[in-house]
């Protein structure tokens, strides 16, 4: 490739560049970033000749502002519950009133295994603390006074630890939703142990006082804890104190205190591995070597029933929902579809085939005939085709929320700029669907996944309802990690995904198909809920009523419905 000239450049390049450089520094310049690429894509036309222009023109350039948006740090965050996670090296948890998890840093999780998305119980708090706690949340709730607190807290190793509660500061414009437990002593964790040992020369045994003395801040209880007399303790506090440089056991205690305030900061920006809120989460290796993962709801023997996610949603449900499935006898399976949670993507294969393989291997993993699948919108594409060359494994198909191929723009003409512009880039431009991508993931641990939320999901009342719920926005908000963890490349073959038509297969099943929609949903207009009854003409319709895009939750009962009514009936021969 020769060198480019300026005047290679038409007016659209230029804005593309320059809105790409921008957004390194300004998270506010996303959007514009958008329209930009949304302008610079209007004006190609679809030959392949000048496609190729196209990336030539601007993939040298574009490349070196995507370079800077992976080595420059992250700026402030803003989201509040990611601001307070962040901002503190202690041990620190986010529970809404209703004791959903909204979010954790990994030292809490290291101490007490809390997941975003659970609802937790009051196990961990001391006995004398629990009403204290209680009375805090129903504050909570009803804008009382009582906000603040402090409690006694007992670790997984049964460590008693003194933590304050205090409100989380409210979105612009609402009330204090949820409050953080944050302990007030830094925290010893195993970096703390292995960095002492490897700066100060200390043997394994004198790193295993430090721990002792940092907790207990006594020698005779050391001694006692340790079978050994108060004589050896202070003759291995000697050697210690020579090391480190310490004059006393106060002394001591600060300098250790200071090491595991630092070893936090060091570990501060990093990112969380997703976790299962229901703690159920397996996973398997397959014939191909690579693993995959999936937890399940309900009946830990029950009738198996496949429940694929969506991009950000639908991950798993809340724990009325477990509690109903369970009664229901089904076990509701939650399948992580590769490049999600813990499931490794194959990049050699389309997304697609991808998926198909993953599902292949998950029917073999269960060792199961015929199963049911609750496909959650896009998700259903996939499952077409895997009716289709596997018709002996597919029982049914709830399509939640409908899907419709989205090659053909005419049938998204009524979709967002942000949904076009991705699906757009992702056909005609992918190296620039994935730089994209990534400039939007990286706004988003910036602004906080509630940004995010709302920029994808408000656009209907129903659907910000759902968001700003209590219950549902702790578990929006694991789902979203679940499709941060393994980064953009993900987020990117999404919209790959969407482009596949699925249609023809779709009229060639032969198993029970039904269709769940929202009456407020954006994106399954009458027209494409038509559309599908008319390629698949024995689908059965149920539209619910005021739900929206996010009826995987406001419906999931009327759908636990349609999922008891397809279990009982006799598998097809």
């Amino acid at each position: 490739m020769g060198l480019l000239f300026m005047d290679e450049f038409c007016q659209e390049d230029f804005d593309v560049v320059a809105q790409s450089y921008r957004v390194v520094s300004d998270a506010d310049a996303f959007d514009d970033l958008v329209e930009a690429w949304q302008q610079r894509l209007a004006r190609n036309d679809s030959s392949s000749a000048q496609e190729d222009v196209f990336a030539r023109h601007l993939l040298r350039h574009v490349e070196k502002a995507d370079k800077l948006v992976t080595d420059v740090p992250g700026g402030m965050v803003v989201d509040p519950v990611d601001k307070l996670l962040s901002d503190t090296s202690c041990a620190t948890l986010v529970v809404s009133a209703e004791k959903y998890v909204l979010g954790t840093n990994m030292h809490w999780g290291a101490l007490f295994g809390h997941a975003q998305g659970q609802k937790i119980g009051e196990d961990w708090l001391a006995s004398e603390s629990v009403e204290a706690f209680r009375s805090i949340l129903r504050n909570l709730k009803t804008r009382g006074n009582l906000q603040h607190g402090i409690v006694r807290i007992c670790t997984s190793e049964m460590e008693d630890r003194i933590a304050e509660i205090f409100p989380v500061d409210a979105r612009a414009g609402q009330e204090p939703h949820a409050v953080a437990v944050r302990v007030l002593d830094p925290e010893w964790t195993p970096s703390v142990k292995a960095g002492i040992i490897e700066a100060f020369g200390l043997t394994e045994a004198e790193a295993e006082i430090c721990r002792a003395l940092f907790r207990l801040r006594d020698t005779a209880a050391i001694a006692e804890e340790r079978n050994t007399s108060t004589r050896t303790v202070r003759l291995q506090l000697t050697s210690v104190f020579n090391k480190m440089g310490a004059s006393s056991q106060v002394d001591l205690v600060r300098l250790l205190a200071l090491i595991c305030v630092r070893m936090s900061k060091a570990s501060e920006n990093e990112i969380p591995v997703w976790q299962d809120p229901y703690r159920r989460e397996r996973t398997f290796k397959t014939s191909t070597g690579r693993k995959l993962a999936y937890s399940w709801l309900g009946a830990r023997n029950g009738t198996p029933v496949v429940l694929l996610h969506g991009n950000s949603v639908g991950v798993t449900l809340p724990e009325e929902a477990d509690r109903f499935y369970r009664k229901m006898g089904v076990r509701l399976i939650t399948f992580s579809r590769p490049g999600f949670g813990h499931s490794e993507p194959r990049h050699e294969l389309s997304v697609i085939d991808d998926t198909i393989d993953a599902l292949n291997e998950l029917h073999a993993h269960l060792d199961v005939g015929a199963l049911h699948f609750m496909a959650h919108t896009f998700t259903g594409l996939a499952l077409a085709r895997f009716g289709t060359l596997y018709p002996q494994k597919l029982a049914s198909i709830i399509s939640v929320g409908g899907f419709f191929p989205m090659n053909d723009r005419k049938r998204r003409k009524h979709l967002p700029l942000i949904h076009n512009t991705f699906l757009d880039l992702a056909a005609r431009a992918p190296w620039a669907c994935r730089m994209l991508a990534k400039a939007g993931q990286r706004i988003m641990r910036e602004k906080g996944i509630d940004w995010y939320l709302n920029r994808a999901y408000g656009h209907s009342e129903q659907d910000l309802r759902v968001i700003n719920h209590p219950v549902y926005r702790a578990i929006l908000r694991n789902a979203s990690a679940h499709g941060l963890s393994q980064g953009a490349e993900t987020f990117a073959r999404e919209f790959e995904f969407c482009h596949y038509d699925g249609f023809p297969e779709l009229s060639r099943l032969k198993c029970p198909v039904h269709l769940a929609v929202g009456d407020c949903d954006p994106q399954m207009t009458k027209a494409r809920i038509d559309e599908f009854c008319q390629v698949q003409p024995s689908t059965q319709l149920t539209i619910l009523p005021d739900c929206g895009e996010l009826i995987v939750y406001t419906g999931w009962r009327e759908i636990a419905g349609i999922v008891e009514s397809l279990v009982k009936e006799p598998a097809l021969a």
